[in-house]
């Protein structure tokens, strides 16, 4: 988990790098570029003993593969490990309504990328997206964070995703 958040806030060969710590682990990966007309950002599973994650790009921002990632990553640890699971159930009102599964994914995703505590420091500022976007990606510097995934952090716990992008997203 460490490696693959480091490779994730450096984002440079990101796609390469997370593909061979992976794999370094036992988990076979893939990126499927679009699944037409469904909204899949990640799906995982265990056949044979080994770990399944496939990425899609239907949003192809650094944020979104963060959070997908490790969301994927949450539940081959938290629900395939024990033995229990082999496959994810895809059912919509279990996705739509968050089942008790996807929450503990979501959390572990979360606090992968920004632990909690970190995040507990993060500045208070008033909700003005210009000035959240200055003062958040300041304080990622500081931490050595990536930028969107701090700004994606506050878009997916507030709703808002009025902040100016740039090519490193």
């Amino acid at each position: 988990v460490k490696s693959l958040v480091k490779a994730l806030h450096e984002n440079h060969s990101t796609e390469k790098l997370i593909q061979r710590i992976l794999s370094d682990e036992g988990i076979a990966f893939c990126i499927e570029e679009k699944v037409e007309r469904a909204s899949v950002d990640g799906y995982s599973f265990v056949e044979n003993g080994t770990p399944y994650i496939i990425l899609t790009k239907r949003y192809d921002r650094i944020d979104n593969f963060a959070f997908a990632l490790m969301h994927e990553v949450g539940h081959i640890y938290l629900h395939y490990l024990d033995g229990n699971r082999q496959d994810c159930k895809l059912s919509i009102p279990d996705y739509d309504n968050e089942s008790g599964e996807e929450k503990e994914a979501n959390a572990f995703a979360s606090n992968a990328l920004i632990p909690n505590d970190e995040w507990k420091k993060a500045p208070k500022v008033r909700i003005n997206p210009a000035l959240i976007q200055r003062k958040y990606t300041e304080w990622a510097s500081e931490r050595g964070l990536n930028k969107w995934i701090v700004l994606g952090r506050i878009s997916y716990e507030t709703g808002m995703y009025k902040f100016r992008s740039d090519e490193s997203r």
